[in-house]
């Protein structure tokens, strides 16, 4: 039913193996998340954003980083996905 929903409205999706899957890997990843928020696995950085003309730091970017015990570290690209995928 929410892949149906999330194709569309009024629409209708046959069963596919996949979407077992799918569905399963969310919920493995929610329930890694909270683990890891448990287990304190995340870390923020602070990466300086700086003005080339005079080298001055104007602002700063926090980065959020997932030491997983398995995977290792989990950088921006794996994190965007999890956000996309958990909301």
């Amino acid at each position: 039913m929410y892949h149906a929903k999330s194709q569309g409205k009024g629409r209708f999706e046959f069963f596919e193996p996949a979407m077992y899957l799918e569905t399963e890997d969310k919920l493995a990843l929610k329930n890694d998340l909270q683990s890891a928020l448990q287990r304190g696995e995340f870390e923020v950085l602070y990466q300086p954003i700086v003005r080339m003309a005079d080298r001055r730091i104007t602002a700063v970017e926090a980065l959020l980083r997932w030491h997983h015990p398995e995977r290792g570290l989990c950088r921006r690209t794996a994190s965007s996905r999890w956000r996309s995928r958990t909301g």
